[in-house]
């Protein structure tokens, strides 16, 4: 089955690199970021769906879809995806073994959200709807358990996407249990305890997966605690350059392929958030190597 994030990746990101372990001291901009975006920004932004395409945005893919050619071929396949996702039993929030993490569980709820959600705002069709709405709702019953914060930051993400792109088809009772969930157990569990925090602020693709997930969700709920989410916001765009910093200066992405589709997949996304909520990118795809490193990843890749 296709996946829109590397399944792969996962399981590679469930081991720190051990070069990166050793926890540098917090930087100042960690807890004082500077002012990027304002409370006033926060106090309006555009209406749901606004996570990397607005309402315009759908509209304008559902005309493409009608017209056929190379994106009719994607709604086809996602078509497909999504009809596979109805008939797989439900999701299981449970580890394999007793204090493990849960995180490759959290990635299949990721790829069932986004592709059932995503087929339901071009489709309309609402077996695509209840179907990610069901998993919505297992996720948000399920501990994040922070010890391992590549879960919580991906069911952060997760949840918030949904949430978003379903915002109009949900009850308002489901609206506050999922805002109340990702503020709780997502943006609030990185507002104490600082300290512990350095994959927030790291060199390698933690940095990249956590602060976006964060960060989809304070654009998510932005409008129910602005201070909470401009705080978050703007401390993403002070700590991504120093896992972007990795990519320079010819896209050569020490962590080797896997990595570099799993943190810059995000990176990506971050970029497109940013696009459809503030209009601008933040130059986040402006780092030196950033965009020359597909070309890299291509000659990276063999036949097999």
């Amino acid at each position: 089955m296709k996946r829109i994030l590397p399944l792969c990746s996962a399981i590679l990101a469930t081991f720190v690199p051990l070069g990166s372990q050793a926890a540098e001291p917090i930087p100042p901009e960690m807890l004082h970021p500077p002012e990027k975006v304002t409370i006033e920004q926060m106090k309006s932004l555009p209406a749901h769906p606004r996570l990397m395409a607005d309402e315009a945005r759908w509209a304008e893919m559902r005309q493409q879809v009608k017209a056929g050619g190379r994106q009719g071929e994607l709604y086809a396949l996602l078509r497909r995806s999504a009809d596979e996702l109805l008939k797989e039993p439900p999701v299981i929030y449970e580890p394999k073994y007793a204090g493990g993490n849960i995180l490759a569980i959290i990635r299949e709820a990721e790829h069932r959200i986004l592709t059932l959600a995503a087929m339901y705002r071009l489709s309309g069709e609402k077996p695509y709807l209840e179907g990610a709405r069901t998993v919505m709702h297992g996720l948000a019953e399920t501990p994040w358990a922070p010890e391992h914060f590549l879960d919580p930051a991906t069911a952060c993400l997760s949840l918030s996407i949904g949430y978003d792109w379903l915002f109009s088809d949900l009850t308002p009772d489901e609206r506050e249990k999922f805002a109340a969930k990702i503020k709780s157990a997502g943006l609030e569990l990185t507002t104490h305890d600082q300290e512990q925090l350095s994959f927030l602020w790291a060199d390698f693709n933690w940095n990249q997966i956590c602060n976006t997930g964060l960060t989809f969700g304070a654009l998510a709920i932005g409008d129910k605690d602005p201070e909470l989410a401009r705080y978050i916001i703007n401390r993403t765009l002070a700590m991504l350059p120093r896992s972007a910093a990795a990519y320079a200066p010819d896209g050569l992405y020490p962590e080797g392929p896997g990595y570099w589709a799993y943190g810059t997949s995000y990176h990506v996304m971050l970029i497109e958030a940013f696009r459809s909520s503030f209009k601008t990118s933040y130059d986040l795809e402006k780092f030196p190597g950033f965009s020359v490193s597909a070309s890299v990843i291509d000659q990276l890749t063999g036949p097999s």
